[in-house]
């Protein structure tokens, strides 16, 4: 099965996770996280969930948090964002923190929102190379953590390319995987 075919296929097996199970699913998220990060005095990249993306912490004990924003189509930058702070409508209509006067910063960790995963920590996202061209921008790489549902969990490989960044990390609801 090709990437595309994968993609839509998450997308459907993502879409049938009732609310009830989202709504469990971020407090379960929540404690799994903090037993990795907690009282890191690190900055963490998350993201603000659209449709029914798993929902990350916005806060998380000693650490800061850094939202992505998207510039010229292509270019990830991240910025410091705290919990309750207004949020700007960005591109694909994905919230966005206040940037004017603020500098961009570079996350020590990140939480990488994904369709589908496998246990070799590739990952599938919606395919635009986003996260993907910012990790290779990176002088020092981030801790790359991917947060899912465990149905997102592929039992098969998903086909890599040389552009694509592993996860080092997989969070679940449930569990904690230590990428192989």
């Amino acid at each position: 099965m090709n990437k595309n075919d994968l993609r839509q296929q998450a997308k459907l097996i993502r879409d049938n996770i009732s609310e009830e199970e989202l709504s469990q699913a971020k407090g379960l998220l929540h404690k799994n996280l903090e037993k990795i990060l907690f009282h890191k005095q690190k900055v963490v990249g998350t993201y603000y969930p659209i449709g029914s993306e798993i929902h990350p912490p916005h806060y998380i004990n000693g650490c800061k948090i850094a939202l992505p924003v998207i510039r010229n189509k292509e270019t990830l930058e991240f910025y410091e964002w705290t919990k309750g702070e207004k949020l700007n409508d960005g591109r694909f209509n994905i919230p966005i923190p206040k940037t004017a006067f603020k500098e961009s910063c570079r996350p020590d960790i990140i939480l990488l929102p994904l369709l589908l995963c496998d246990l070799s920590g590739n990952r599938i996202g919606y395919g635009a190379g986003h996260y993907d061209r910012y990790i290779a921008s990176c002088a020092v790489k981030p801790l790359l953590i991917g947060v899912c549902f465990e149905e997102q969990i592929y039992n098969d490989i998903i086909p890599a390319e040389d552009h694509d960044q592993r996860l080092d990390l997989i969070i679940t609801p449930k569990r904690i995987i230590e990428v192989s």
